[in-house]
C-alpha cells in the first residue's frame, strides 16, 4: 500500500479517535469537534469507547432561579430547563454543576438558551484543582436567538479532576446585570 495512503488513513483515525465526541449518550456515531469538515465514525471504526457523565448537583450561587431542578438538565430538548434570571449590579449571575466519580472526560456538552443583551456574556468555567481557582476560557456565551448545543473541548482534565474524582462545572456572568436578562440551561454533561 502506498506510503501517503497509509499516513492519511493513520491521520483520519488519530483525528476521529483523539478528537470525535459522542453525539448522544446512546449515539453509536461521532461527530468530530472540527468544524471544517464533517467527518463521522463508528466506535468499532474508531477503537473508542465514551462515558457520560451526568451532573449530581446544581445550584444559583447567584441570580434568581425562576425555575427547573437537577432532573432538568438531565436530557436534551425534553421540554425541561434550569431557568435563572440575572440580578442587578456586578456578577449577576452564577450556577454552580457538580459532577462525581467522574475517571476522565474530554469535552463539556451543554445546551442552553440566553437571552441576554449587547455586551453581556456568560463564561463556562471549571474548577482548576492544583491552582484552586476557577480555569476561563472554555466557552463565552452571548445572546442567542434559540438553544444552543456546543460541545466544548478539555484537555487537561485530569487537572480538573479531584481526588475523590470530583468535578467542578461554573456558568458565571461578570458585567452588570439587567433582570429582564434569563439564562436557560437545557442540558450539561461530560463526556
Amino acid at each position: 500500500m502506498n506510503k501517503n495512503i497509509i499516513y492519511l488513513i493513520f491521520i483520519l483515525l488519530l483525528t476521529c479517535f483523539v478528537f470525535a465526541v459522542p453525539l448522544s449518550s446512546s449515539s453509536i456515531n461521532w461527530l468530530s469537534r472540527s468544524h471544517a469538515n464533517s467527518l463521522y465514525c463508528s466506535i468499532d471504526d474508531c477503537g473508542g469507547e465514551s462515558t457520560t457523565y451526568f451532573p449530581y448537583n446544581i445550584s444559583t450561587i447567584k441570580g434568581t432561579l425562576d425555575g427547573g431542578n437537577l432532573t432538568s438538565v438531565l436530557v436534551l430538548k425534553d421540554g425541561l430547563t434550569y431557568n435563572v434570571s440575572e440580578v442587578g449590579g456586578a456578577d449577576p449571575l452564577t450556577i454552580d454543576i457538580n459532577f462525581t466519580d467522574v475517571s476522565n472526560f474530554n469535552s463539556v456538552v451543554l445546551s442552553y438558551f440566553y437571552k441576554g443583551g449587547s455586551g453581556h456574556e456568560i463564561l463556562l468555567r471549571i474548577w482548576e484543582n492544583e491552582t484552586q481557582t476557577w480555569e476561563e476560557g472554555y466557552l463565552e456565551i452571548t445572546d442567542t436567538t434559540a438553544f444552543v448545543t456546543s460541545t466544548v473541548s478539555v484537555f487537561d482534565p485530569l487537572d480538573h479532576i479531584d481526588a475523590d474524582g470530583n468535578v467542578s462545572i461554573q456558568l458565571y456572568h461578570e458585567q452588570n446585570g439587567n433582570p429582564a436578562h434569563e439564562f436557560l440551561l437545557d442540558y450539561i454533561v461530560l463526556v
